[in-house]
Order: C-alpha cells, then sequence, then structure tokens
C-alpha cells in the first residue's frame, strides 16, 4: 500500500517560498492522521457554513481500500529537516494535499485524484499550494506511474487548476420534476422488493456496475469488491437494493438537497435480462423505469420529506442525463415524470491532466466520443 522509502529518498526537504522556510514531506505514518485530520476541518471551517468535522477527513482516509498516508502531502512552517517532525508548535502543517489512487474507465487506467487541498487561512496567497501539487505531479509520473489525474473544483478555481494542466470535461446531467404523492402510491410490480444493503450483495452490485456503468461511461471509477465492502458499503451511504423474485437486479443512493431536491448518488438497475419469471410463472419485465420508480418509492416511503409544504407535491430529481433518457425511453409515464420540467444542470467541475501523454489516456479527446460520469458516490 505505501511506497519505498527509496521513491520517498527527496522528502523530507526544505524549500523556501517567497522568502519564508518551509518543510515538504509526507505524513510519516498513519499516527498522523487525527492531526492532519483535525487541520483539514480547521481549514474548512472558514469555506463552508456547514463544515465537516474532523471525524469526515479521518474516516475518508480509514474506509479507502487504497488509502496510502505517504500520499498525503504536507508544507510544515518554522521548523527545519533535523527536527523529529512531530506536529507539535514548532512543526505545524499550514498546506495539504492528498493523493488518491484510482482506477477509472476506459481500459483500466491508473488515477491520482486530487483532493483535500487546504491551506491554513494566515498562509494563502502565498503559492504553497503550486507546491504541493508540483510535487503531487512528480509522484503521480515518476513514482506511481500513473496514466491521468483528476479532481474536481469550484468554477472560481478553475483558472488555478489550469495553471497546473488541468482541463475541464463536462458530465451531463439532468432535473426533472416528480408527482411525490402519486410516486409514494405507485403500484410496484409483483416480485419487486426494495431493502437495505447487505454484504452478500457486493459482489452482484460489483458485476452490474461493471456492466452498466464502467463499461458505458469515461471516468467512472472501478470499483474492487474490497472497494464496494470499505468504501461504498461502510462509507455512511444509504443504499438500496431492488430484488426482483429474489435476485438482485439493481441499488439506489440518495443524496437529500434543500427544498425537496435529490440527487442520484449511485444507481443501476440490470437490465440484461429484461424478463424474469417466479415460482408462480408470472413474468416481470425490469426496465430502467420501473426499477428507479420502485427504488425511488421505497427510499422516500421511508424517509418523509417533512420541509415539503403541503400543497406542494412535487420533489426535485437531479440524474445523469443518461439516465433521464433511458427512463423517458422505456415507458412514458406522465402520472410520475413531469417531462415539461427537465432541464440541463451539467456538472462542469471535473477535470483531468493526461499524465502519460498518450492519446488513450487523454480525458479531453475521450470524452469527446464517450459520456463522462462519475458517480458523487465515489467523489474525493
Amino acid at each position: 500500500m505505501s511506497s519505498s522509502q527509496d521513491d520517498q529518498a527527496n522528502l523530507p526537504r526544505e524549500v523556501t517560498i517567497k522568502e519564508e522556510n518551509y518543510i515538504l514531506r509526507t505524513l510519516d505514518s498513519e499516527k498522523e492522521i487525527e492531526s492532519w485530520s483535525h487541520f483539514c476541518a480547521s481549514c474548512f471551517a472558514t469555506k463552508k457554513p456547514t463544515p465537516p468535522p474532523p471525524s469526515h477527513f479521518s474516516s475518508h482516509y480509514y474506509l479507502d481500500p487504497d488509502r496510502d498516508h505517504n500520499l498525503i502531502l504536507v508544507l510544515l512552517a518554522n521548523g527545519n529537516v533535523d527536527d523529529d517532525n512531530e506536529m507539535g508548535d514548532k512543526n505545524v502543517i499550514v498546506s495539504t494535499v492528498r493523493i488518491f489512487k484510482r482506477v477509472i474507465s476506459p481500459g483500466n487506467l491508473s488515477a491520482g485524484g486530487i483532493g483535500e487541498v487546504c491551506t491554513s487561512p494566515e498562509y494563502r496567497r502565498r503559492g504553497l499550494i503550486k507546491v504541493l501539487m508540483d510535487e503531487a505531479d512528480r509522484i503521480m509520473r515518476c513514482e506511481e506511474r500513473m496514466d491521468v489525474s483528476l479532481l474536481h473544483a469550484s468554477p472560481v478555481f478553475f483558472p488555478v487548476y489550469e495553471k497546473f494542466g488541468y482541463e475541464c470535461v463536462t458530465s451531463h446531467w439532468s432535473v426533472v420534476e416528480l408527482n411525490y404523492k402519486k410516486l409514494l402510491m405507485a403500484v410496484i410490480s409483483d416480485g419487486f422488493c426494495v431493502r437495505p444493503v447487505r454484504a452478500s450483495d457486493f459482489e452482484v452490485l460489483k458485476s452490474i456496475h461493471e456492466r452498466q456503468s464502467e463499461g458505458v461511461y469515461a471516468g467512472c471509477v472501478v470499483r474492487s469488491l474490497e472497494y464496494w465492502k470499505e468504501y461504498i458499503g461502510n462509507g455512511g451511504m444509504d443504499v438500496f437494493v431492488l430484488e426482483v423474485y429474489g435476485a438482485v437486479r439493481g441499488w439506489i443512493s440518495l443524496r437529500n438537497r434543500p427544498n425537496g431536491r435529490y440527487q442520484l448518488r449511485d444507481f443501476a438497475v440490470d437490465c440484461d435480462i429484461p424478463t424474469i419469471t417466479g415460482g408462480d410463472g408470472v413474468a416481470v419485465h425490469v426496465s430502467t423505469m420501473n426499477g428507479i420508480l420502485a427504488l425511488l418509492s421505497g427510499v422516500l416511503k421511508k424517509e418523509k420529506i417533512e420541509q415539503l409544504e403541503q400543497e406542494n407535491d412535487k420533489v426535485e430529481l437531479h440524474l445523469p442525463t443518461i439516465i433521464l433518457e433511458r427512463v423517458k425511453n422505456d415507458e412514458q409515464n406522465d402520472a410520475i415524470f413531469y417531462w415539461e420540467s427537465v432541464k440541463e444542470e451539467n456538472d462542469l467541475g471535473w477535470m483531468y491532466k493526461n499524465l502519460s501523454g498518450k492519446e488513450k489516456t487523454d480525458m479531453t479527446n475521450i470524452t469527446a466520443t464517450m459520456p463522462h460520469l462519475i458517480w458523487p458516490a465515489d467523489s474525493f
């Protein structure tokens, strides 16, 4: 899991940035994760109205089956390379960047995700992130031999990451209104059952994901069984599966947004076997439409949307446009989906950098002919 000591021989080292001295290094061990998590939380506390707590960053690390403390870069102020490098009053973290090891489609490209990018408020606008990003680039290219690097950024930071060689790609998303009351009252097909995910489901979900997402979308994270069990299964996401006559045929995870909006955080319905016959001889048709209706109805019945006003019987669903098109093409159901309400709401925030220089790893070219999608469940 960890890079060799020889690979990291040039770290720690002293760097001078605008006439101020810092130590550039990686975390020495996982014993430093707690202190690093508190640092990240303190930085984001100045950026967001409801900032994530330190436990968010530590769990984000420990649930990752490909975690590596040697891929967490930090800059420390007021120390020198001869010190014991413990995070105390003398050597304090003032900036950090983490590299996430991932494999993405198409062709199982090795990828370095950039995340947890933050700097202490009093040290911002001094060029610290540039030093960390340059070192991250060197590690991804020379030590990890990665094909591509990717990150997700807000539009205000696009110019910053473009200077580091990253380019934006478009993930096509849409918003559609649904009749909430009719959705809850929808008659679900015989043989359909919606229930919370179990550990025994993950092998089937992995197989469906390979066919329905990894084989369809550029940039999609390739999920190992360990990744399913640890990162998806234990990551605090409510995952519900769709059973059809006892066989798992799909799943859903929703992110609750304000004002009656839901985002499709993770989803698939296996339509490769469109008809299943139960023990009573009754054949059931499985489609994206009846699969997503069953899953939405099953999940929302459990949740209830208390913030909706009584006279407002609509909810909004934010989902990948390609999924919406499949739903619409399967069979029209105007009683639940308000098709006239559909509007485009794309995600422009994913950015890529071609580390290998090869055409097959140039995501801007790949996404010109292949739809791009990274499920929010895989965000870092």
